[in-house]
Order: C-alpha cells, then structure tokens, then sequence
C-alpha cells in the first residue's frame, strides 16, 4: 500500500468517525426528545385519568346517597300505608258499627 492510498484510508476512517459521532449526537437528541414528547403524552394521561377517578368517586358516591335516600322514602311510604290501612280498618269498622258520616 502506497502512502498515499495509506492517507486515504486514514481520511476515510476520520471521516467515518466523524460521521459516526454527528449520528451518535443526532439519535442522543433525538431520543431525548422522544423522551419528552412520551413523558408530556404520559402526563396528560395521568391527568386525564386522575379527573376519571374523581367522576367515578363523585358518581358512586351520588348513587350511594340515592341509595340511601330512596331507602328512607320507601321506609317512610311502608309507614305512610300501613298508617293509612290501619285507618280505613278503623273506618269499615265505625261504619259497619252504625256510625255514619
């Protein structure tokens, strides 16, 4: 091999080299920013899921008081009818005694 073909060799590698690194601080900025992007896309995610959390913990507890709430009136209705059967029993039997309105 020729000196000459020897330093084109030698500035082929330093060229390579030189390449090899301009990639190398590409792809390092690159992931970098891929990194971001995925942590921002992650953030928004979160905060996302976190006002879910809050809908379903806010509806559950709405159903729960609902639940709470119908069973009272339904409490309340069950001695509201048995009130109102005891009255009308009082009523057929003043009635059926002779007493009249």
């Amino acid at each position: 091999m020729s000196e000459f073909e020897f330093g084109e060799v030698v500035r082929l590698i330093e060229g390579l080299s030189t390449e090899v690194q301009n990639l190398e601080a590409q792809m390092k900025s690159g992931f970098a920013e891929m990194r971001a992007e995925m942590r921002d896309r992650f953030d928004r995610q979160d905060a996302r899921l976190e006002r879910h959390g809050a809908l379903l913990q806010t509806g559950s507890r709405w159903v729960n008081r609902m639940n709470q709430w119908s069973e009272k009136v339904d409490r309340l209705l069950a001695v509201w009818d048995d009130r109102n059967q005891r009255l009308e029993e009082r009523l057929r039997k003043l009635e059926s005694n002779g007493w009249q309105t």
